[in-house]
């Protein structure tokens, strides 16, 4: 999800009107367009689409979808911000990791080295153990 940056989602864009819902008896459920006759009443268009009572949606009804979106778009942002932090978390980290491996580079060499030694030094103590037990 690389590419959602916090400047793409500003104040502006997410307090941005909503589009009204029609209330007025001038569109369907579905909120689209349903053109009037010169007289006031409804023209029915396309297939499928007849008149119905229930065109002009009631107050509640607007103010539960009105809230159902304003619950959507926090939700979105909280979303947004959130893939912003585990983008900056995951950055972090990597800077981390890069800081890290020239250090854990030398260490290896540093212990590859000490076994070296350790290892040519208990080769000497035995042989020098050995020469002790042959003067004994």
């Amino acid at each position: 999800m690389a590419g959602i940056n916090n400047r793409d989602v500003n104040e502006e864009t997410l307090n941005a009107p909503l589009p009204e819902l029609p209330s007025n008896g001038t569109g369907n459920a579905n909120n689209e367009r349903v053109p009037q006759s010169t007289n006031g009443n409804q023209v029915p268009h396309g297939e499928g689409q007849r008149l119905d009572s229930n065109m002009v949606m009631d107050p509640k009804k607007l103010k539960r979808v009105a809230a159902s979106r304003e619950y959507s778009q926090r939700y979105r942002l909280k979303q947004l911000q959130y893939i912003a932090q585990l983008e900056a978390g995951v950055k972090a980290l990597e800077e981390e990791v890069a800081n890290a491996f020239p250090k854990i580079r030398s260490v290896d060499a540093q212990n590859s080295l000490l076994r070296a030694e350790n290892g040519s030094m208990k080769e000497k103590l035995s042989t020098l153990s050995g020469e002790l037990m042959l003067k004994e």
